[in-house]
């Protein structure tokens, strides 16, 4: 017998695509529910997965324009009697709970201001608070961004990774790997760090670090730089940009150790750490800066702990080089696939949206 697919509506804030865990949540959901998906269209190259029905709503207008225009939109979906909807936060989301009268709405925050602005931090922080307090149904990416808010009764909804390589690293050359976006992480500091340590422990064979990942400003530009200035890093640290994610099995594969730097701020403490994660699914291991979300690895011998200042950082360097000089450093093979895109959505989303289903 036929069973018929259950009807999901993803209230999205984002172009359809550049939100991970969106994309993720229907690349695994496509086939065994209905999906629609309500977004911006941000005029970025535009995603599809087959089975489910994107609806883009354009930024023409000023900002009140714009906000009423995809708040409407958000409304007229919900309105159609769905399943089950996922509301991504963004301001005002709360008026489509309240007009909409709808119980099946699930709230998901993604993250906290991330404003250098203490200020802004406060007031968007609060204005996310007031609203939540409309929505039943909550998920929340961790539980610190839980307590910092807040929340007592929610759904713990982490980000997730994919395992890129499975492959048992060659441990001759003590490669270093970063992923991720420049904005706003002090990767200067990290590399300022590098040069540090090269030039104490006089290190300028088999050792290398690769740089992937590009920034909204001029972060590449001014990090290339820093490198070609460098007599120390320039053979020695490299520079990729931004590469599609079908290329990065090339740098993991040869890579031994993943650096997870994120600067320990008040808007960044409390941020899971995605990249930690695919390093681990990835057989790295992981030099890592001590915010919140990283201390829950300070039990896990994959992970090398440090504060963010250039000091700190040569000192997890040494201890990692100590380690591999002697040949003591090894990947304590682990079972990290809770963390798989995978088993997120399928167990840990799924009993959340089926619980909360009409």
């Amino acid at each position: 017998m036929r069973v018929e697919k259950k009807s999901l509506l993803i209230l999205d804030c984002h172009q359809f695509g550049y939100l991970t865990d969106v994309y993720k949540i229907c690349e695994h959901l496509n086939s065994t529910y209905n999906i629609t998906v309500v977004c911006w269209d941000y005029g970025k190259t535009k995603m599809d997965i087959e089975g489910v029905n994107i609806k883009y709503i354009g930024r023409e207008g000023n900002i009140l324009k714009r906000n009423y225009r995809i708040l409407k939109s958000y409304l007229d979906f919900v309105k159609l009697n769905f399943d089950m909807v996922f509301a991504v936060y963004q301001k005002g989301i709360s008026l489509v709970k309240i007009l909409s009268g709808k119980k099946n709405i699930n709230l998901d925050i993604r993250t906290l201001s991330v404003s250098r602005s203490a200020k802004s931090r406060f007031f968007n922080d609060a204005a996310l608070k007031i609203e939540s307090l409309f929505f039943k149904h909550k998920s929340i990416v961790s539980h610190s961004l839980a307590k910092k808010i807040g929340f007592k009764n929610y759904h713990y909804l982490p980000l997730g990774a994919d395992r890129i390589c499975t492959q048992t690293k060659d441990n001759t050359t003590l490669s270093f790997i970063y992923v991720g976006t420049l904005t706003g992480r002090d990767i200067i500091k990290c590399v300022t760090a590098f040069e540090k340590f090269l030039f104490i422990n006089s290190i300028k064979d088999d050792i290398s670090f690769d740089i992937i990942g590009d920034g909204h400003y001029n972060e590449l530009n001014e990090l290339k730089q820093f490198i070609s200035n460098s007599s120390t890093l320039r053979n020695v640290v490299k520079c990729h940009g931004r590469l599609p994610h079908s290329l990065l099995g090339t740098y993991f594969n040869k890579s031994v150790v993943g650096v997870s730097y994120i600067p320990i701020t008040p808007w960044y403490n409390y941020q899971p750490p995605t990249k930690t994660f695919e390093y681990l699914l990835s057989n790295l291991l992981v030099l890592a800066t001590k915010t919140q979300e990283h201390l829950y690895f300070k039990e896990d011998g994959n992970v090398f702990l440090v504060d963010d200042d250039v000091d700190a950082v040569v000192s997890g360097l040494s201890l990692v080089y100590g380690k591999f000089k002697k040949g003591e450093l090894f990947f304590e093979k682990k079972n990290y696939d809770e963390f798989l895109w995978y088993n997120i959505v399928n167990k840990r989303f799924v009993s959340n949206v089926e619980n909360m289903a009409l």
